[in-house]
Formats: structure tokens, sequence, C-alpha cells
């Protein structure tokens, strides 16, 4: 059965999977916003508490109300940012390559030659755990860094690493 773009789209919005192609461009898992969300605004929603107490120790309770008000406004620009993030985080099974693109300001395209690909983890934090989804760690040659795919389906993560490894022209190991 074939997806068209539109289709694809609607699918990653409501969460569900989409059959990972060689040479289609691929969304994260549409949770990854949700642990984006809760990291990113954990240091907000610890602080949050400290403000009001200390606002109602102090009896400067607007001081505090405007304190709060400013750390909602945060919230909801880091929220607006995070839905950015995800919807310009792709990925791409090319016929010679993985093609990473990300980024909301600085774009960057990252080019993993299938040559240079030496192993393919699938990691799981706890948080990504009882979301139900994986981040594949692809190590290469390189020295400089090993790309990640941050946030997918556990099961496509596990589909997408033998899809890579057979790309790679290296059978499953594991």
């Amino acid at each position: 059965m074939s997806i068209s773009a539109g289709q694809t789209h609607a699918a990653l919005e409501y969460g569900l999977r989409v059959t990972l192609e060689l040479g289609v461009e691929q969304h994260l898992d549409p949770r990854a916003r949700v642990l984006w969300l809760v990291s990113s605004l954990l240091p907000f929603l610890l602080l949050a508490p400290v403000v009001v107490v200390a606002a109602s120790a102090v009896d400067i309770l607007v001081l505090g109300l405007l304190a709060l008000l400013f750390l909602a406004g945060v919230a909801a620009g880091v929220a607006a940012y995070i839905s950015l993030r995800w919807r310009y985080w792709t990925f791409e099974v090319g016929a010679d390559a993985l093609v990473l693109r990300r980024g909301v300001y600085w774009k960057r395209t990252l080019l993993i030659p299938y040559f240079r690909v030496q192993q393919i983890d699938i990691v799981q934090n706890p948080l990504a755990r009882i979301l139900g989804y994986s981040s594949l760690l692809v190590s290469t040659a390189s020295r400089q860094s090993d790309p990640v795919i941050p946030a997918i389906n556990t099961h496509d993560a596990k589909e997408l690493r033998l899809l890579l490894l057979r790309q790679v022209g290296t059978a499953d190991a594991v």
C-alpha cells in the first residue's frame, strides 16, 4: 500500500506509524515532543513552587504572580520551539547514505555514508521506554561524533536498524 505525503503527515500528527522505505523522508515519533517538553520545562516546574513560597514569605504576592506569568510565557515559547524542532528533524535512508536533517534556526544536513557505519545501537531512557520510543545511535568511523536519530517508535527503530544494516551490508550480529 502506497502512502502519499499528505497521508504521511496526517499519520504522523496522530501518532500512527509509517512504513520505512528507501528514499522517503521520515519524521521522528510525535511523542518526542513530550520528552523534549518535559526535559526542557523541568527546571521551570521546579522553580515555580519556590517562587510562590518565596513571594508569600516576603509578602510580595504581586511580584510572585508576575514571576509565574513570566515562567508561563517562557514555557509557551519553549513549547512552540519544541514543536518546530520536531517538524524540522527528519531522516532519510538513501541508497548510499543515511541523511539526517535538523534545525529550526540553523539548518544542518548530515550525510552518513554507509561505508563509514560501524555499529547501530537502539537506546532507550526510562521516559522513552514509558512513551514507547527509542533512539538509534549510529557509530561511524569518524572521531567527531556518533549521529543519533533521537526519537522513533520502538518497533520502527528495530525495523530501521535492520534496514540500515542491510544497506551497510552487515549481517545483524545480535
